[in-house]
């Protein structure tokens, strides 16, 4: 059984415990105590220690009589020592002489009526939000014999590797290592939320009466990615400091207000281009650049940052649009004139090809410059007509595998000239692309393969316990009986989602048409969830197999929507993210945004595809 709270009380206290109990199980926690899960035949002692080293956190409830009582001063000390101690009073004062080794000024009273205080407690001790989330002291990393833990069994067998999750019974567990790290001053003015000034409170350690600040213990948690080779680091007050969310200029840029600005100085011009949200403005802009002082190299790079921003109007986009060009376009079209009649889209060549075999574009037929604005009939069809191409030997040119991904359209305000866009957010007109992969490709998956196949050779199906162990903790946003969308464990940046496969393929091109469309929902229903999030900063791509690799046979292809919120100085660096929020944060604000919508998209996608009536993740948030 994993632990997350392992209750220590006195006998005669059961009638408290068990209101404390029930209070906590309604909340979600995982609660031990010992006359309901005692079990096998072991040895009292060794039951009660395997218990309170396997659990998060020991809540020990003091009373009279519990003071007197010589097993739960015990189960207090051996929590205690392991750092994962959380005290309740009720009914003593709580300078009692002898329990002043368990800091019991630190301790807090229980109000039957109210114990709001108690889960506020426990979640606090516990440091993490998630259901089935088990803390990993530090000392687990390094080799497999310094393990010393006997609640978990982490390692992916053959290897000497830590994931966080952990496929175990039915499903399995996320685990997540705690590290103490260093102490901070912070001035309790600051904090507005009652619930992060309480958690303050508890992890206080020296305080500055002149000065209103409190010097705090902090702690780090790091995620190891279930499925790629990245560690992700949450800071436990990083993500509550004042000012944590990025700023934004309210208001609007009203046209008249070009009256009083230097357009002729090209950089003012071009700022402008790039950050003023108005259709109408973006519109004036243009107008005024022309009768403005400039060169005309100027004048056209200015109008070709007002056409790449996602508000300008549509008339702006498809005169500077390269895949608006029927010339540009007609050129380099390889799929057919009925393809693109059936599917609205079509393919077409890669001026600037990444794949070493081949790079395609998959390009809606309409003038759709911006993801916010496509519907799910222009997705779907961007979608059948990439796997339909794929589809065709000759078209895959010998590669060993597809590559298959696409940008989002984002504005790149940038100084100087040593930083430059990402080539497939260049052109904003919305397009997806695929291209060949050689055997010799450094790919994500890999890592993913090698830990499937690890299990697979004791049975274990490691990505569909993943699935089902995501399911049961509420991170699954929507699913159908062909694909999974979720909030991943282990998230690289906040509001990241992941969709699965739930029956075992190869890549994108093993895929039936049916296959497509579920995955197709998943994006739509993503990219909808992010525009509601008001992101427009996104990537997009795809873990997959190269053709002829025969490990892991019920591995499932995974697409990424990962934002661009990263801290590219560490992740460049070292394969570590620094994320601001837990991903069971990330996945509350996400099913609240996806409430608002859900209705109306689901709607969008029936009137298009009557046969597939998704099946909606409805739990309370």
């Amino acid at each position: 059984m994993q632990i997350e709270v392992f209750v220590s009380y006195a006998r005669e206290d059961c009638e408290l415990v068990s209101l404390i109990v029930k209070k906590l199980r309604d909340t979600g926690f995982a609660v031990w105590r010992d006359q309901e899960d005692m079990r096998g035949n072991a040895p009292f002692s060794d039951e009660i220690k395997n218990a309170i080293l396997s659990a998060q956190c020991v809540l020990v409830v003091w009373t009279q009589n519990s003071c007197n009582a010589p097993y739960v001063r015990a189960e207090a000390a051996l929590a205690s020592k392991h750092c994962k101690l959380v005290q309740l009073s009720y009914g003593i004062k709580p300078d009692v002489d002898s329990l002043f080794e368990f800091g019991i000024t630190q301790c807090s009273n229980v109000d039957i009526e109210n114990l709001d205080d108690v889960v506020h407690a426990v979640r606090n001790a516990i440091g993490l939000r998630g259901p089935k989330e088990h803390i990993v002291e530090s000392s687990v990393i390094g080799p497999a014999v310094n393990f010393g833990n006997p609640g978990f069994r982490y390692l992916v067998p053959g290897k000497d590797l830590f994931l966080s999750f952990y496929p175990c019974g039915e499903s399995g567990v996320f685990l997540t290592m705690r590290f103490e790290t260093t102490s901070g001053w912070i001035s309790t003015e600051q904090w507005k939320n009652e619930a992060d000034r309480l958690y303050i409170e508890s992890r206080t350690i020296e305080q500055n009466e002149e000065t209103s600040e409190k010097k705090v213990t902090n702690q780090i948690y790091l995620i190891q990615d279930p499925l790629r080779p990245f560690t992700i680091q949450i800071g436990e007050l990083r993500a509550m400091r004042p000012n944590a969310e990025p700023g934004y200029i309210s208001g609007t840029f009203h046209k008249s207000l070009f009256n009083y600005l230097q357009l002729s100085v090209p950089w003012m011009s071009m700022t402008l281009a790039e950050i003023i949200s108005e259709p109408e403005s973006l519109e004036e802009l243009s107008k005024r650049i022309e009768q403005t002082p400039l060169n005309e190299d100027d004048k056209k790079k200015i109008n070709k940052l007002i056409a790449r921003n996602p508000n300008a109007p549509a008339a702006l986009q498809e005169k500077h649009c390269l895949f608006c060009n029927e010339e540009f376009k007609s050129r380099r079209r390889l799929s057919t004139s009925g393809d693109q009649e059936r599917y609205g889209a079509y393919i077409m060549a890669n001026d600037f090809p990444f794949g070493p075999y081949f790079h395609y574009l998959s390009v809606t037929s309409e003038p759709v410059h911006s993801w916010a604005k496509l519907s799910y009939a222009q997705l779907r069809g961007v979608n059948l007509i990439s796997h339909q191409f794929l589809q065709v030997k000759e078209n895959l040119r010998n590669a060993d595998g597809i590559g298959f991904g696409f940008n989002s359209t984002v504005r790149h305000l940038v100084l100087g000239n040593n930083t430059h866009s990402s080539a497939g957010a260049s052109i904003p007109h919305i397009h997806k692309q695929l291209w060949g992969m050689s055997a010799a490709t450094s790919n994500l998956a890999d890592q993913l393969l090698e830990v499937c196949q690890a299990y697979e050779n004791h049975g274990i199906d490691y990505q569909g316990q993943y699935l089902k162990a995501l399911d049961e903790a509420g991170y699954v946003v929507w699913k159908d009986q062909y694909v999974m969308l979720y909030v991943p464990y282990g998230q690289s940046s906040k509001y990241e989602m992941q969709a699965m496969l739930i029956k075992p393929h190869g890549s994108f091109r093993d895929l039936d048409e049916a296959e497509v469309i579920s995955l197709t929902i998943a994006e739509y229903i993503a990219l909808r969830i992010f525009s509601e999030l008001d992101i427009n900063s996104f990537n997009h791509v795809m873990l997959s197999k190269l053709f002829h690799d025969k490990r892991a046979p019920r591995f499932r292809p995974v697409e990424i929507f990962i934002t661009r919120e990263v801290d590219l100085a560490v992740s460049e660096l070292s394969s570590h993210y620094v994320v601001d929020q837990h991903p069971w944060d990330s996945r509350n604000k996400i099913m609240q945004k996806w409430g608002f919508i859900e209705k109306e998209v689901l709607e969008e996608v029936k009137a298009i595809d009557p046969d597939f009536v998704p099946n909606t993740v409805n739990e309370k948030l």
